[in-house]
């Protein structure tokens, strides 16, 4: 179904990790595919943590993880043809963002 709709900007969001992260990974589509994992506000993993949740590998993440209570938000202009994904913490603060074209 992607590669149908190739020239589109595709957008995984998923959450209950108890920790955030942004995702890219280029399958040879017009853009490359994002995630954006947020959660959690009720139980979130500092860290260290005895899972090594916060050190795990991930090939396609960008940056590290964040473990601390924390939310996500979605802004998409469609007119500048821009999405900004960004990480807030408990309080409502940015943490990160991530900011990408919706079109090559």
């Amino acid at each position: 179904m992607l590669r149908a709709y190739e020239d589109a900007s595709a957008i995984f969001l998923s959450g209950d990790r108890h920790v955030a992260g942004f995702y890219e990974r280029d399958i040879g589509l017009m853009t490359p595919l994002l995630g954006f994992t947020s959660s959690s506000l009720n139980n979130p993993i500092p860290f260290p943590n005895r899972y090594g949740t916060l050190a795990e590998r991930g090939p396609h993440r960008l940056g590290d993880l964040y473990g601390e209570a924390n939310f996500g938000s979605l802004d998409i202009d469609w007119k500048a043809g821009v999405v900004e994904l960004s990480l807030h913490d408990a309080s409502g603060v940015v943490v990160p963002t991530l900011r990408r074209n919706l079109s090559p």
